[in-house]
């Protein structure tokens, strides 16, 4: 199984979900009168569940803050309710009904998520992270989300460290995270098959582009 998305809410009081998309080809995948496969978030005491089938009857999308998402009426929820119940579930297609991608431009999203990012330095090569998130992007190129590892977090923003000492390691300790574009020219190696991508970022900006997530 491959997740092409996942819902995130409810919308209105009739049973509409939110999805996030982790497809390019949302708009294919998600479409009135088709079947999804849905695979229900089970909590910590219960099994995992098969997936089953619903019927989208309606879809739409909308933007907010920049970010795509889809609204979907599944056959099967029909109050805000169940609609809140939803969220968490990840919606998926078999992995042999994947478009072919070209290897060198196109990947699909669940293949990126958690890749190991490391950057040249000398002849050397450093870890910088892993890849937590990617963004569409509202320009040229879409944007991943790196969370930084201890030692390269420190070495961007040398007071994190000394900052992440003083609150000791608790278990919710924030994390340092990075955007940088997904462009071939910055992102220049990507090996899905052993799991790491190459960044050559320009000087700057990773420093310009850290933020702190909780």
């Amino acid at each position: 199984w491959v997740e092409v998305g996942v819902i995130t809410g409810a919308h209105g009081l009739r049973g509409e979900v939110r999805v996030k998309p982790l497809t390019d080809s949302a708009e294919e995948r998600f479409q009135a009168g088709t079947r999804s496969w849905v695979k229900r978030k089970a909590s910590f005491f219960e099994a995992d569940e098969d997936p089953e089938q619903m019927e989208i009857q309606f879809v739409r999308s909308v933007t907010t803050r920049g970010q795509l998402a889809y609204l979907l009426k599944l056959d099967q929820v029909s109050s805000r309710e169940e609609a809140e119940e939803m969220k968490g579930t990840s919606l998926l297609v078999k992995t042999d009904e994947r478009e072919k991608l070209d290897g060198d431009s196109e990947f699909y999203v669940q293949d990126l998520l958690g890749l190991q990012v490391r950057v040249k330095e000398g002849d050397a090569f450093t870890e910088v992270g892993r890849v937590v998130d990617l963004y569409d992007g509202t320009g040229a190129h879409d944007t991943l989300d790196i969370e930084l590892c201890e030692a390269f977090a420190t070495k961007v923003k040398p007071s994190w460290g000394e900052r992440q000492q003083s609150k000791g390691k608790g278990k919710g300790k924030a994390k340092l995270c990075v955007l940088v574009p997904f462009a071939r020219e910055i992102v220049p190696v990507v090996d899905t098959g052993k799991g790491f991508c190459e960044i050559n970022p320009p000087e700057g900006l990773l420093e310009a582009c850290v933020y702190k997530k909780k």
